[in-house]
């Protein structure tokens, strides 16, 4: 898909409704730029900023509310068509304001001057509250409302609704292009995400059917989705949101009744796979590194989506990152395409990003960003029981693997971790504090249970403990804080901070991580002492 084959848009009406999304993808949660009342955040915000694309903009940017003028539209017993206009030979509406095109500065500022005053003023005659007809009050740097909208993302309970109300029919929504026939075929069996074509800025929908002519994403998904919630609603079936607010509004994604734990998708996908670098048919020669087993079952009820991993289509990671890179990949390599920290597509990187929860981050954000001379490489890759030609055996063989690895059940007993720990470095100014030691080891154990990631990365009874006890041995008795952080003001001449400032930073920085309220004032963990 990635590799330069024609598509064809997404044919449908991209309806009134749709605008606030289509002018900002599907990005978010998003928060406008502009200034205002932050009292009122709206989902269906627009910028109406289009004139940029013919110079430096001589007024602020007009804020345009999406959902009330639908619903205006609507008591007037009108509907998209007020204002889209239908695009000949295709079954849908254009998403431009009262045009098929831009044909420059001239005709696009005219559309919007002649058709909103002209319709504000009509409106006014008749008695209707209705918009302002001035300059100023359009183009306001100060404007009424800022936009608040939530990324609306095809998740997986989401999809399972949608597969449920609509009996299996993935022909209604998946489609790819056929260069032959010059049109949209269903091909069963290769469902995918919409995004692995509609992956482009989008371009002009003046002309129906043509191989280059791919809607983007936020535009195609409007086009199909709303039309289908419009046609059903008509029919007399209850249908999915028609407007901003009801994908995009924080009160109502809440309201939103979703399967907790849909069932996977199916997709002739395996529990698990081995992960090797590619060889040649014939070559025996073992790889440079072990492969790994990964749990792509557990994978799939961990992530939102498919497209987690497989960002460009359902192919195998190595298909288009090989080893030394390859244009398919862009140049990614295997190595890279696996352990990049720095992007969420890669198990390093989306490893990563799951540190940020409030059981992990307290530990995570204050230790080294950068892998040692010891990274547990050993962790991941292991070397294979047996030989893994076959895609079967790469499944008994993962299987085997995963069975055998070693996992976090538990730190030390009691008897081996103090219930209280008592610090007295600050005594002259303060009482000593005491920390409850045990109590917390207990909840960060709880914590680490509860996830499988965590404890297939934290091995061994000590792993826990090297969150605050970091840069050392796991031990029942790991060295004092004091063996490491000289008692000095400051930091040393390494940059390594002094003990007080290594304890505040430590223990403050966790609790606010955590989010832990009570215990960030000096009294909170000191009694101050009176002199």
């Amino acid at each position: 898909m990635a590799n330069g084959r024609k598509r064809l848009i997404l044919t449908g009406a991209v309806v009134a409704f749709a605008v606030a999304a289509v002018v900002y993808g599907l990005a978010g949660p998003v928060f406008s730029g502009v200034s205002g009342s932050l009292g009122n955040r709206r989902p269906d915000v627009v910028r109406i900023d289009v004139m940029k694309a013919y110079g430096a903009l001589k007024r602020p940017v007009p804020v345009f509310l999406h959902d009330a003028h639908t619903a205006a539209v609507s008591k007037m017993g009108r509907d998209c068509t007020a204002c889209h206009l239908q695009i000949p030979g295709v079954k849908g509406l254009s998403n431009k304001f009262a045009r098929l095109e831009d044909k420059g500065k001239k005709q696009v500022m005219g559309v919007y001057h002649d058709k909103c005053i002209a319709c504000h003023k009509e409106t006014a005659r008749k008695g209707s509250k209705s918009g302002p007809v001035t300059c100023g009050k359009c183009h306001d740097d100060r404007p009424a409302a800022t936009l608040a909208r939530l990324s609306m993302n095809f998740t997986r309970p989401l999809h399972f609704a949608h597969t449920q109300k609509m009996q299996n029919k993935c022909e209604l929504c998946h489609h790819v292009y056929d260069a032959k026939a010059n049109k949209l075929v269903y091909a069963k069996g290769k469902e995918g995400s919409c995004a692995y074509c509609h992956d482009g800025k989008g371009v002009d929908k003046t002309r129906a059917y043509s191989g280059d002519n791919v809607r983007a994403y936020s535009e195609a998904a409007h086009a199909s989705c709303i039309r289908c919630h419009q046609e059903k609603a008509k029919s007399g079936v209850k249908a999915g949101p028609v407007n901003c607010a009801g994908c995009h509004g924080e009160k109502e994604r809440k309201a939103m009744k979703l399967p907790a734990d849909p069932p996977r998708y199916t997709r002739s996908q395996p529990d698990a796979a081995l992960l090797a670098a590619a060889q040649a048919p014939g070559d025996t020669s073992r790889a440079r590194m072990d492969p790994v087993a990964f749990l792509h079952k557990e994978h799939e009820a961990a992530n939102e989506s498919c497209k987690a991993c497989h960002h460009a289509d359902l192919s195998a990671c190595v298909k288009c990152h090989t080893v030394p890179g390859s244009k398919d990949g862009k140049f990614v390599n295997l190595e890279a395409a696996m352990h990049d920290p720095a992007s969420k597509k890669t198990c390093i990187g989306c490893h990563n990003d799951r540190q940020k929860a409030k059981s992990c981050v307290g530990c995570h954000a204050r230790l080294p960003k950068s892998p040692g001379k010891d990274s547990g490489c050993a962790t991941c890759h292991k070397e294979a029981p047996a030989t893994y030609a076959s895609p079967a055996e790469r499944a008994v063989a993962a299987r085997k693997m995963a069975e055998a690895r070693k996992r976090f059940t538990g730190t030390y007993v009691d008897a081996d971790v103090p219930e209280k720990v008592t610090i007295k470095t600050m005594s002259a100014q303060y009482g000593p504090s005491e920390m409850p030691h045990r109590a917390m080891v207990r909840a960060l154990e709880k914590g680490m249970k509860a996830s499988r990631l965590s404890t297939a990365f934290h091995v061994g009874e000590g792993s826990l403990c090297q969150g605050c006890h970091h840069q050392s041995p796991q031990s029942k008795t790991p060295p004092k804080c004091s063996s490491c952080h000289a008692n000095i003001p400051g930091e040393d001449k390494d940059g390594k901070p002094g003990l007080v400032a290594a304890y505040h930073g430590q223990c403050l920085g966790c609790h606010k991580d955590m989010g832990v309220k009570d215990a960030v004032g000096c009294t909170d963990c000191h009694r101050e002492v009176k002199k």
